[in-house]
């Protein structure tokens, strides 16, 4: 067995054995040991915790291990344990500088007592940030009212059902203690506390552990006890989903099978605009468009029929008045492994937020006293930016790239070129994080869809960042200025007209085209077009004429249909799109793919019967311009290469949002300078506003002159 976890001094019976009061002293210790190997084991088959009662014998913790090997033991004579009590809880940030990039963690230490848990509520300028903590530790079998202990500072202490609705306190539960729901008809068991109720503009995250039983019912699990307003899981194959008051219903393609009859950590975020997402065992599964408002006011069996039971354990109920990051989404999963709950993600805090912890103790059923920690004040530093190119005192030819480098303690939001280009010191040009930059091989067109004005963009002019000139015009283009994953977004309505540069030369053989998109659901979005020689030609488009599948065509001879999985991108979420060709040759379509949010889809079916035509420019948001296939929605950081991109390089495009936000490299778009001394800086700005500079301005010229000295020193 392996190094035990569980003290001695909790309480442990084993199951069916005669021979434990024959033990001597060191064979108890021994085996004490080694219960809490079989308490950690996620079947947890062996053995349960009842840390309010111990051996008599006077077993410590100083315990050590023998070499015995002994049958199945029953712990029979019991006493009442020393309830826990913690001597302080420190809180440290990662590195000790409480920058609003390092994660904080909680320790503390016990003086007296004996503690098998914890319970950890975090709190920020003294408010906790979950509005509810029940991890149903304290065995409470009582149907008082307020009898089970919310530890928030919100102070939602819940009420065991009556009579018939009390569900069962286990010391079975994930981490200690949890509550068992009966399914039985005229026992809807269930957990009443006072109301949250966030509404469909509020952001909020509810997470347990849970045991789901095999049932034939609707499982309603978390909810109202007024109305049919509840997280659900649905019966046998039925999905997991979210139930509204008016009837309406709202379901991931996430089944309830895959939760059945084992432990798993199922968590819900709502961000507040509209999207639920759904987490299991720290991972996000599915995100779906939905009615997220509800209110919180029961577990287990609220509102409706006896059909509607749930037939499971409950544990580690949390819930939340804000979106839980992903990463501290997988650190409550990561460390309710390790039984504790003690690490904050730097996701999770801001610039100038007073952070402390709230911990309290407890031996398997009873607790022990509260400690606050101190508080830690979240600080960050501005932007640190060095100026790459042009280096300080060179030579440069008339056309000059500008490249800098840019690190942050916190978000990088916006990174300006200031020159004195035109005579005065001005900022010139905005980047932003995540972009597509314009300096990567064989790309021949990018539209950023920012409406920059300083590259004269309006709605019937899209700018081409690529360098080619591939600018994009149409009477009426759609709108900009629309929150997009970089910056701003491009929306063109169903009916809008665009057409690319008729002079524009793409030089299309190889073709890898990437953008992010947010449809409007329209019944047959199609994205682009590659022309031929002026004229539509190849399309790629969503559910083409109701096939319910993405098609690449190249020409009426030459496509490519891929799974139907692809469509899951038509959900009204912003997706990374990411459409490939080796050539366009006769058979090159074979290789042809479609990649959704870094994962391939698969092929349906080819044909190949013919070579396509050669391809020499694109047409966004539509598959022929003549207004029957045409795109309905968001378009943000449209690319278009003349090579086809490895999936590690499409990867890094698609990852740049999140990669880019610390350490970036700015790249700006080449200038045409005459001969003449030139100065230039970068500014760089945080969520916070705050402000970093190059330590100095660089200095450069064009042509044969020296650059002006102004002083020797």
């Amino acid at each position: 067995m392996s190094t035990p976890i569980v003290s001695a001094v909790s309480a442990l019976m084993m199951q069916g054995a005669e021979n434990f009061t024959s033990m001597n002293s060191t064979e108890k210790k021994y085996y004490l040991i080694h219960t809490g190997d079989l308490i950690n084991d996620t079947q947890r088959l062996f053995s349960r915790i009842n840390a309010y009662n111990a051996l008599t014998e006077n077993i410590t913790n100083d315990l050590t291990e023998g070499n015995l090997s002994v049958s199945n033991a029953t712990i029979i004579n019991y006493t009442t344990l020393t309830a826990p009590t913690i001597n302080a809880v420190t809180l440290n940030s990662t590195y000790g500088t409480n920058l609003s990039s390092e994660n904080l963690t909680a320790s503390f230490t016990i003086s007296s007592g004996n503690a098998a848990f914890n319970t950890t509520d975090w709190h920020i300028n003294g408010t906790s940030i979950a509005v509810l903590n029940m991890p149903f530790n304290k065995q409470v079998t009582s149907t008082t009212a307020n009898a089970v202990p919310d530890y928030t500072t919100y102070v939602r202490n819940g009420t065991l059902g009556s009579s018939t609705l009390t569900p069962a306190w286990t010391s079975s539960g994930y981490i200690g203690g949890g509550y068992d729901f009966d399914e039985d008809v005229g026992a809807e068991d269930r957990i009443t506390f006072t109301d949250f109720t966030p509404s469909s503009t509020t952001p909020w995250t509810f997470t347990s552990w849970v045991y789901l039983r095999d049932t034939a019912d609707d499982a309603f699990y978390a909810g109202d006890t007024g109305y049919y307003n509840a997280l659900r899981f649905n019966k046998l194959s039925g999905y997991m989903g979210i139930r509204q008051d008016n009837g309406s219903s709202y379901y991931t393609t996430i089944q309830s099978n895959v939760i059945r009859n084992k432990w798993a950590m199922v968590t819900w975020v709502a961000n507040g605009a509209g999207v639920l997402s759904l987490y299991i065992n720290g991972t996000i599964q599915d995100a779906i468009l939905s009615n997220t408002g509800i209110t919180f006011n029961c577990l287990g069996h609220c509102y409706g029929s006896s059909g509607n039971s749930f037939y499971g354990i409950l544990d580690e109920v949390m819930l939340f008045n804000r979106s839980l990051s992903s990463e501290q989404i997988a650190y409550l999963y990561q460390e309710s492994l390790n039984k504790r709950m003690m690490q904050i993600h730097y996701e999770e805090t801001e610039k100038g937020e007073n952070w402390s912890v709230a911990i309290t103790s407890n031996n398997g059923t009873a607790d022990g006293n509260t400690v606050l920690s101190d508080g830690l004040i979240i600080i960050d530093n501005a932007p640190t930016v060095s100026l790459t190119s042009p280096s300080n005192y060179s030579k440069q030819n008339s056309s000059v790239g500008f490249t800098a480098t840019i690190t942050d303690d916190a978000e990088t939001t916006k990174v300006e070129l200031y020159t004195n280009d035109t005579g005065s010191w001005a900022s010139r040009e905005t980047r932003y994080p995540g972009e597509s930059i314009y300096n990567r091989t064989g790309l021949q067109a990018l539209y950023h869809f920012n409406n920059e004005s300083e590259f004269a963009e309006s709605v019937s002019r899209i700018y081409d960042f690529s360098g080619r000139g591939n600018n994009l015009t149409c009477g009426t283009c759609g709108t900009v200025g629309h929150v997009g994953v970089i910056d701003e977004a491009w929306y063109k309505a169903y009916t809008d007209a665009i057409s690319y540069n008729s002079t524009a030369n793409f030089n299309l053989g190889a073709v890898t085209v990437t953008f992010w998109m947010k449809d409007s659901e329209k019944v047959n979005p199609c994205i682009f077009d590659i022309i031929v020689a002026g004229t539509g030609g190849g399309y790629f488009c969503f559910n083409y004429t109701s096939t319910d599948r993405p098609i690449l065509s190249l020409s009426s001879t030459n496509y490519r249909y891929f799974n139907s999985a692809g469509q899951d991108a038509i959900d009204g979420l912003w997706h990374f799109i990411v459409v490939r060709t080796p050539g366009n040759a006769q058979n090159d379509i074979a290789n042809a793919t479609l990649r959704i949010d870094g994962v391939d889809i698969p092929v349906y079916s080819t044909v190949n019967t013919s070579a396509p035509p050669s391809f020499d420019g694109i047409l966004i948001g539509s598959a022929d311009g003549s207004g029957s296939y045409d795109y309905e929605g968001y378009l943000d950081e449209f690319a278009v290469f003349n090579r086809y991109l490895s999936d590690a390089e499409v990867d890094a495009i698609y990852n740049a949002r999140n990669t880019e936000k610390y350490s970036m490299q700015a790249v700006f778009q080449n200038r045409t300078l005459a001969e003449g001394d030139y100065l230039w800086n970068v500014k760089a700005t945080d969520k916070y506003s705050q402000v970093g500079w190059a330590a100095s301005n660089n200095t450069f010229w064009v042509g044969n002159k020296a650059p002006v000295v102004s002083s020797v020193v």
